[in-house]
């Protein structure tokens, strides 16, 4: 993602609100930030990030959240991966998505992949705005985890995105934003 276009960002206020809310959610509960994100059509409203939080706390959150922003349980997309999964049974109609699922798009390596590419494609084509002021700390955090967006794949092979685990590394902490964000 060229740096000009993450900085774009939080200034992109042409791209007006579709009506259409969603909520974008990575789960977690101890070791990384649980984070939900406040969309209304490409217009990032608010980010949550939460650090370690229990099961009980994270589904009150949620829930006041959905109701906060008038987000109907259908437009609710969550990481079912891992401790995500725990989450069908309270949030009916919910949309969990796992990530090593087959994409919709045989070219890429997996689901997590081409999402991750879709959303490369939109920052990079100024079709994202961030409304919220966001402190510097939080910012800092967007941007740079936006910055490891990056392909590990070689011509001819599936696209796909470097693991988490070596975002994890370089970054010091999980790439939470922006796994709610694609």
């Amino acid at each position: 993602i060229a740096f000009q276009n993450i900085n774009n960002l939080f200034t992109n206020d042409f791209i007006q609100p579709s009506g259409i809310k969603f909520l974008s959610c990575d789960i977690a509960l101890s070791n990384d930030s649980f984070v939900v994100i406040a969309w209304n059509g490409f217009v990032v409203e608010k980010i949550y990030v939460f650090g370690k939080i229990d099961g009980k706390i994270l589904m009150e959150e949620l829930k006041n959240i959905a109701k906060l922003h008038e987000v109907p349980n259908s437009n609710i997309v969550y990481d079912a991966d891992g401790i995500g999964n725990y989450l069908r049974g309270f949030f009916p109609g919910g949309v969990g998505l796992n990530n090593n699922h087959r994409p919709t798009s045989p070219e890429y390596q997996n689901l997590k992949s081409e999402l991750y590419f879709l959303l490369a494609d939109h920052i990079n084509n100024n079709k994202i705005f961030i409304k919220q002021i966001l402190s510097s700390e939080l910012k800092q955090r967007v941007i740079d985890e936006c910055q490891m967006i990056k392909r590990d794949s070689e011509a001819g092979e599936k696209l796909a995105i470097i693991p988490k685990s070596k975002v994890k590394e370089l970054l010091g902490h999980s790439p939470d934003i922006t796994d709610a964000m694609a």
